[in-house]
């Protein structure tokens, strides 16, 4: 799990795919960061309060959990 974590370019699986869909629209950005897209996720979190950030958090926890279903879920930095 921690490897993972660390090297974000291996797949995820389906359900870790559902759980960062669930942390992006609970707390937004942290399920993008968890899937090691820090900035990006750091970006999500900090303009929340215009739902800018809320709506692309969303969008990339949908897009994160798509690529897990069909197995396709590698991150290119």
């Amino acid at each position: 799990m921690v490897e993972w974590i660390l090297n974000p370019t291996k797949p995820v699986e389906k359900n870790m795919g559902i759980v960062i869909l669930v942390l992006n629209i609970v707390i937004p950005g942290v399920g993008t960061m968890v899937y090691g897209r820090i900035l990006r996720g750091v970006i999500e979190l900090l303009t929340v309060w215009l739902l800018v950030g809320w709506i692309f958090s969303i969008i990339d926890g949908i897009q994160i959990m798509t690529k897990a279903t069909t197995g396709t879920a590698a991150i290119k930095s």
